[in-house]
């Protein structure tokens, strides 16, 4: 084998110097020729000596509170974002495990990305520009979520994909280059080889407290204070002020990139944002805000020309009030309340599931002993404040509602107070802002005729701890002898999704069982579908009681279950008898439309409960996956 002789003139247009060449020959020459004793004291000689440029005191303490800040921000923008997907996905386990999964992936690959980056360009500015590309990415994103937001719900991908995919889209981006900082500042900060674990291990402990900070901050302070889209601004700004700290200590090459960044995230911060809601031509907002647990608008609708596509007339089934001004309570875009503006009724509701929530009365034995009644789940407060408006003899409502703000608007907008002789000095309407819950524990001596648990509403807004088993006992526990639970879901009664249906009226069977010989002691009201057809309107004021509405047993629909705690079930015609009678003597104004849903009672052995249905309990309530299939 034959060697070329060195030819010192290759190395002409090389960064490499003679010099430092033969300066490593010579290196390589003696580790060689050294004993085993002497190599290993050449190495840890070596794993002392500088990994890279030793950072200035100003340098290290902005780092780490750069790495501190950027932990902070990634986690409060995953719980704002919780709060960005609401209005279109819910709120519910599919929603969460989107956001955590697909942060921790974001995490994961700008981990990876971050330390082949940080060894390309080890400097202090160009993190910088790193901070600042984030801050205005995160700036920017209510100026186009909502409508992503949007248009991905309108592609129908399923209550699983759907929120996935906009997490990717929303979120990915700005949470990767989060996490590209950690290992980038760890490159920065490493003095020594010798020294590395220990840098690696004090930064990623900042980081950390950091991200504990933001998930505390965000939680507990600032969606309290602020709407979401501020909020984000906020947590972008935070990145932006970041970045202008790192330039203190970049060079100034790298300074004027990283300024540019700044420059274009203020001019970012007044970008418009994106509303999701979906709203009508004739919707006014008069609210629009969001609370610690929702967000809530309320919609004043002037109804106009009912041939408007764009009209909100067009998506509600009303029998009565057509042409009247109403009130909208919206939650994450989703319908949770409706009057219409009749001072002279007692704002009656413009929603047809509340019709349901009158059947506890007739199903009774003897309605005027229905006297106290606790109500869980506010919204607009309108079923409590009809049951005082409609029934002279129930004494007292406990209305209970975790949201604070709710019961203000319900209050403000609602006229939850206006109900005949309402005395302020001792109102028959008391809210309680409570967890459903917790009001039993804190009230264990309070007895009531009728519990209604209306807390389940549309958009994934499933408390599963107030359907499990353990709870609905303790529920009948607080009953009077004769009393009674009305529950409100939200599903069908056939067909794959009748699956959520099934495990709450089996879970509600097995807290009020039948006496020996009875099947049931369980009612179950679906609501009744129509076709929306104003001359089937004007046929139904005339002709409450018929014999085949149109009725689809697949669709999702309010299904109200009446489980009471002693006596036996009436036959729908013995029902259908006392909603007539009572309808001849005036006494409840919902009577004509009770009688359109009474026709859908579906009585004991064709609700299709299986074995195989699970009873619902604190330890295994899979409510989302039940309801979604």
């Amino acid at each position: 084998m034959t060697f070329e002789p060195l030819n010192l003139r290759t190395f002409e247009h090389s960064n490499l110097r003679t010099t430092d060449i033969f300066r490593g020959c010579r290196r390589i020459t003696a580790v060689v020729q050294s004993s085993p004793g002497e190599r290993d004291t050449m190495a840890q000689e070596h794993s002392k000596q500088v990994a890279g440029a030793p950072p200035k005191p100003l340098q290290s303490t902005v780092l780490k509170a750069v790495v501190f800040l950027a932990g902070a921000v990634l986690m409060g923008f995953e719980i704002v974002g919780s709060r960005m997907l609401a209005p279109r996905f819910g709120n519910d386990i599919f929603v969460w495990g989107s956001l955590i999964g697909i942060f921790l992936a974001a995490l994961s690959l700008g981990y990876f990305l971050g330390g082949f980056a940080a060894d390309r360009w080890p400097r202090h500015g160009m993190l910088a520009v790193l901070l600042g590309i984030a801050g205005v990415l995160i700036i920017i994103t209510p100026s186009f979520a909502g409508r992503l937001a949007v248009e991905i719900s309108d592609a129908e991908l399923g209550p699983r994909l759907g929120p996935l995919v906009a997490c990717v889209l929303i979120f990915a981006v700005p949470s990767i280059l989060i996490g590209m900082v950690s290992p980038w500042a760890i490159r920065l900060e490493t003095r020594a080889v010798a020294r590395s674990g220990r840098v690696a291990g004090v930064l990623y402990a900042i980081s950390t407290l950091g991200s504990i900070a933001g998930t505390f901050a965000a939680a507990f302070l600032l969606i309290g204070l602020f709407d979401v889209s501020n909020i984000v601004r906020i947590l972008g700004g935070v990145l932006i002020v970041a970045a202008a700290a790192q330039l203190v200590t970049a060079r100034l090459k790298d300074a004027a990139k990283a300024a540019i960044i700044i420059v274009i995230g203020g001019a970012a911060w007044i970008l418009p944002d994106a509303s999701s809601l979906d709203l009508y031509d004739d919707d006014k907002i008069l609210l629009e805000e969001d609370s610690i647990y929702n967000h809530i608008a309320v919609i004043f609708n002037r109804p106009g020309d009912p041939k408007n596509k764009k009209n909100r007339f067009q998506d509600f089934d009303i029998f009565n009030y057509e042409e009247c001004d109403r009130y909208f309570l919206i939650f994450d875009n989703y319908l949770e309340s409706a009057i219409y503006d009749l001072p002279e009724k007692n704002y009656p509701s413009a929603c047809r599931y509340t019709d349901l929530l009158h059947f506890p009365f007739p199903v009774a034995e003897k309605p005027e002993n229905i006297k106290r009644v606790c109500v869980i789940g506010g919204g607009g407060g309108v079923v409590p404040r009809q049951y005082l408006t409609d029934y002279e003899w129930v004494e007292h409502v406990d209305l209970v509602e975790i949201d604070p703000r709710v019961v203000e608007i319900a209050e403000e907008y609602f006229h939850l107070y206006d109900y005949p002789g309402h005395d302020p000095e001792n109102p028959k309407l008391v809210a309680h802002v409570c967890d459903g819950r917790e009001f039993f524990r804190k009230y264990p001596d309070r007895k009531y005729d009728l519990i209604v648990l209306d807390a389940f509403g549309l958009g994934g807004r499933i408390p599963f701890h107030l359907l499990t088993r353990e709870y609905l006992e303790e529920v009948r526990s607080h009953l009077n002898p004769g009393g009674m639970v009305a529950l409100n879901i939200i599903s069908s009664l056939d067909g794959k999704r009748s699956r959520f249906f099934k495990a709450v009226a089996k879970t509600l069977e097995a807290v009020f069982p039948p006496d020996a010989g009875d099947k049931s002691r369980l009612y179950v009201f679906p609501r009744w579908e129509y076709l929306r057809h104003e001359i089937q309107l004007r046929e139904a004021e005339r002709a409450p009681f018929v014999d085949k509405p149109v009725f689809d047993r697949r669709r999702v629909i309010n299904i109200i279950l009446v489980a009471l705690s002693s006596g036996k079930l009436r036959s729908k015609g013995v029902l259908s008898h006392r909603l007539e009678k009572r309808a001849k003597r005036n006494i409840w104004r919902e009577q004509y439309r009770l009688g359109y849903h009474l026709e859908q009672y579906l009585p004991p052995g064709k609700r299709g409960i299986e074995k195989s249905t699970p009873i619902l309990t604190d330890e295994f309530a899979p409510v989302e996956s039940l309801r979604y299939n």
